[in-house]
């Protein structure tokens, strides 16, 4: 699993191995043979990473006695933008506006989103999704706007990401 600042990393254990040394290094850096960490199990998680940013990294087996095996790799992979899933939006402050575009973006929402948000056959959450996080600093009204030339765009407001799948705030779709 990839995710915005960190991610899972898993591996098929060597047999009597005592650990595992690793070295995360940018995409397009050489390798130094110096390890970025180490684990006693074939599985680590860094939580360190840049978002939107491509990695390989390298692995090698503890053997003992001073003992490694050779570096195996690279495996690439990239970190995700921050506002590309629920669990790492783009925290917002007021007052916001953008003008960023969802192509940029994956899609973690399948949909079709409830019907207590809005209802008819359009499935607003069938293309790219943005996830952004807002939290008021005063009990008061905020007033949230949809101004878009793209037809089938659509904003969604949920009270948390585990309500995404089920009844939101308000909604507004062109």
């Amino acid at each position: 699993n990839v995710y915005a600042t960190g991610a899972n990393f898993m591996w098929t254990a060597v047999a009597n191995s005592l650990g595992y040394e690793f070295e995360i290094i940018p995409e397009n850096a050489s390798p130094t043979g110096i390890p970025t960490g180490l684990t006693t199990t074939n599985s680590f998680f860094i939580d360190f990473l840049v978002p939107n940013f491509c990695y390989k990294y390298y692995v090698r087996s503890n053997c003992g006695n001073g003992n490694f095996s050779q570096w195996v790799g690279p495996y690439s992979f990239c970190t995700l933008a921050l506002g590309e899933n629920c669990n790492t939006p783009i925290t917002i402050a007021l007052p916001f506006q953008t003008t960023d575009n969802t192509i940029n973006f994956g899609n973690a929402l399948a949909g079709p989103q409830s019907s207590s948000c809005i209802s008819g056959a359009v499935n607003y959450q069938a293309g790219n999704d943005v996830f952004y996080n807002y939290t008021a600093t005063e009990n008061c009204n905020v007033s949230f706007t949809l101004n878009s030339q793209q037809a089938g765009s659509s904003l969604f407001i949920y009270p948390s990401c585990t309500g995404i799948t089920g009844t939101c705030l308000a909604a507004a779709a062109d």
